[in-house]
């Protein structure tokens, strides 16, 4: 049996006898979650095992029997690697399929492919001369989202082409997200000027993660081919932007201890001035690529 908490009295200021109790002991840390690659891992590595290793093995035997000249043929040789190494290739093909499987593509010449349509007295939201447009007038922010019906992803790349059709460079910028849900995700953000930023924002507001100005091989201009890939390890995010072919940012960002997924496209445009601000998108993409 296990000892009872004990008290001891002790004297009050007015002379009166209390029981001082002893603390109850603290609770027992919340259990590990375990990671569902560990799970995968142990399936591989036991199919690995019998599907690989043990026809393997069997055919070296079947070999050198037939060396030895035990028997005639080596028929169990010859079957595992008429049926092994087709089978081993498919594997290793099936494998790299599973990844760099488009999610979506839109060249926004559908005006009905389900992006929103949103006409305000300080942005002007919708489908133009066949792209995206997101129109600000005034200093602002606004990004529009659309869900793939794929259900939610580990690990994806969202790319678009962001052209800046009117306003000023210096005060405009454009850019790409990741949503784990709607209001919830990081947003990879070009400035016109050269400037890049990535950031996370939720419920509460928008945070930094990293940003910076761009290496001077990048150079500054009206369009850009923007790439951002968001891959979910357990407990960590790991996150690379690309701009024009050119890596500019990768780094990871802490999570509260499971894996984010990913649910949605955002298309971003900001103005820091009161100037009206055009920024159209066009070629957006979504792929589900290998995790890190």
């Amino acid at each position: 049996m296990e000892p009872t908490p004990t008290s001891e009295p002790s004297e009050a200021n007015d002379g009166s006898v209390q029981q001082a109790q002893t603390p109850p002991p603290p609770p027992p840390p919340p259990p590990r979650h375990r990671s569902l690659g560990n799970v995968w891992a142990i399936v591989g590595i036991v199919a690995g095992f019998f599907f690989l290793i043990v026809p393997g093995v069997l055919a070296i035997r079947s070999y050198r029997r037939w060396r030895a000249g035990s028997i005639r043929r080596p028929t169990l040789a010859w079957t595992c690697a008429w049926i092994g190494v087709p089978a081993l290739a498919l594997t290793i093909y099936s494998s790299w399929a599973l990844y760099n499987v488009p999610v979506i593509q839109d060249d926004f010449s559908d005006p009905s492919s389900g992006w929103p349509l949103n006409e305000g007295l300080d942005r002007s939201v919708g489908y133009q001369e066949g792209t995206y447009r997101i129109e600000l007038r005034g200093a602002d922010s606004h990004g529009a989202s659309l869900t793939w019906s794929e259900g939610a992803l580990p690990n994806v790349a969202v790319e678009a082409d962001v052209r800046l059709r009117s306003g000023d460079r210096s005060t405009a910028a454009a850019g790409i997200g990741c949503l784990e849900r709607e209001g919830l995700g990081y947003v990879f953000v070009i400035g016109f000027d050269g400037e890049f930023a990535i950031g996370r924002f939720d419920d509460i507001g928008e945070t930094l993660v990293t940003g910076h100005l761009p290496p001077s091989a990048l150079p500054t201009g009206s369009s850009y081919t923007i790439r951002a890939e968001c891959r979910a390890g357990y407990g960590v995010t790991r996150l690379a932007m690309y701009v024009n072919g050119t890596k500019v940012a990768d780094t990871t960002e802490p999570d509260d201890g499971g894996y984010r997924t990913f649910t949605a496209l955002r298309l971003v445009a900001v103005s820091t001035a009161e100037d009206m601000v055009d920024v159209r998108f066009d070629n957006a993409s979504v792929i589900a690529i290998e995790p890190s």
